[in-house]
């Protein structure tokens, strides 16, 4: 992102200053050696200092293309339109451009006023310098850009920031106000009317988080909403959650959040299980207590009759638990993609009763894996489909739920008329 006035990114300021190692060696060699220290067949000194000041010239306009100011809470959205940046700015005839980059996409969760275009064949805008004292520059490349970004195909994503002041505001902007910041080419998957299940990649920083907040709130804010249900936005960690709820309590007044449940998935299905009265603790692998329960079933056979403990714990940990295996016949048939080492039917059989003898383990301690409470959860929401009162599920960082836990959240999305609930 572009810095403040008059201040630069620290790898341009050491341009400007000069390196101690390097610069006055290289003053003193061009001071003797002249023209002749350019790479062969490149242009003479004067020439290549008319290059670089028309360069110095487009990129500082280029600086001047910025980010709308956020509008507050109480403001319209639609008043002051962010730029796109997945839009790359006009082709430049300058014939002195260079084969440069455009500037990288922004990003949704956190766009800030270093979502700017970069003319293509000039320096970026994070990178700009103004130019010296008399240095006017060729501008003529600089005017065309300027009026690619204004052209009709661009209007209400770009808009170019006049003065100081301008600017100022939008850099001093509050964090909280660019991270729940929708940028207009995202605004139809969230206001889609479908109510089919609907997935959204896309890679790092792109707006994916913020674009599931916004459908939260709309979904909740359509007039057919039931209000005694309630729309459950989860995620796979509880502190992700409760970021997830602060930025919510930003979006949307009393009224509506009051329809939206955030939290963990592994903290809602403890919530269920309890509300209907089952007395299980959710135990995890890496708990010392489930790696007591896994040494006493593991004592209660000849060491001789299976394979080592650490393909045995691995055979539960990545097949058994995330296929929800939970009885022979299924295991025999499971797939095993993966596991590096074929295993016979034969070798299942004998496999199987180690894994049935922790489950027993377990429930003497009063303890269930995750992966079974999902199960578990998925059974009781099938033979009571009025048990929860979740209307609608958005969930953010899917890749990081286990199957278990997706099955869970289908079974919870569909209605409770529905005749076949999901999660079997």
């Amino acid at each position: 992102p572009a810095g403040e006035a008059g201040h630069l990114p620290p790898h341009l300021a050491s341009q400007e200053k000069g390196d101690d190692r390097d610069t006055q060696g290289e003053e003193t060699l061009e001071s003797i050696f002249g023209d002749l220290l350019l790479e062969p067949g490149a242009p003479s000194r004067d020439e290549h200092d008319r290059k670089q000041n028309s360069s110095r010239a487009r990129s500082r306009t280029a600086g001047l293309a910025a980010a709308a100011p956020i509008p507050g809470p109480d403001q319209e959205q639609e008043q002051d339109p962010a730029p796109s940046p997945n839009r790359e700015p006009p082709e430049t005839d300058d014939p002195s451009a260079g084969t440069g980059n455009a500037s990288s996409a922004g990003s949704g969760d956190t766009s800030s006023a270093g979502d700017t275009f970069s003319p293509r064949n000039t320096s970026t805008p994070g990178n700009a310098t103004s130019p010296k004292n008399g240095d006017n520059g060729d501008l003529s490349g600089a005017e065309d850009w300027e009026k690619g970004l204004l052209s009709a195909d661009r209007a209400g994503t770009v808009r170019l920031i006049a003065s100081d002041h301008e600017l100022q505001e939008i850099l001093d902007a509050e964090l909280a106000y660019w991270r729940i910041f929708l940028h207009p080419s995202q605004k139809k998957l969230v206001t889609m009317k479908s109510l089919a299940p609907a997935l959204i990649r896309g890679s790092a920083g792109t707006g994916k988080t913020v674009t599931a907040l916004h459908r939260a709130v709309a979904l909740v804010s359509r007039p057919d909403w039931d209000p005694s249900r309630k729309l459950l936005f989860t995620t796979f960690t509880t502190n992700l959650a409760c970021d997830l709820a602060s930025q919510l309590r930003l979006l949307c007044p009393a009224d509506l959040l009051s329809r939206i449940e955030v939290s963990g998935i592994d903290a809602w299905v403890s919530r269920y299980l309890r509300k209907m009265a089952v007395d299980l603790q959710i135990v995890y692998p890496d708990q010392q207590i489930f790696r007591e329960c896994w040494q006493e079933a593991r004592s209660c056979f000849d060491d001789d009759a299976l394979p080592g403990d650490s393909f045995c714990r691995e055979e539960y940990l990545r097949v058994i638990l995330p296929q929800g295996i939970s009885g022979e016949r299924e295991y025999l048939h499971a797939v095993r993609r993966g596991r590096g080492k074929s295993l016979s039917r034969e070798g299942r059989r004998q496999l199987w009763p180690l894994f049935e003898e922790l489950r027993v383990r377990l429930r003497r301690r009063g303890l269930i894996t995750f992966e079974e409470a999902c199960t578990l959860a998925c059974t009781l929401i099938r033979e009571n489909p009025w048990s929860h009162s979740v209307g609608a599920v958005v969930a953010d960082e899917t890749q990081d739920l286990s199957a278990q836990s997706l099955k869970l959240l289908s079974c919870l999305a569909t209605p409770p008329e529905s005749p076949d609930l999901p999660g079997g």
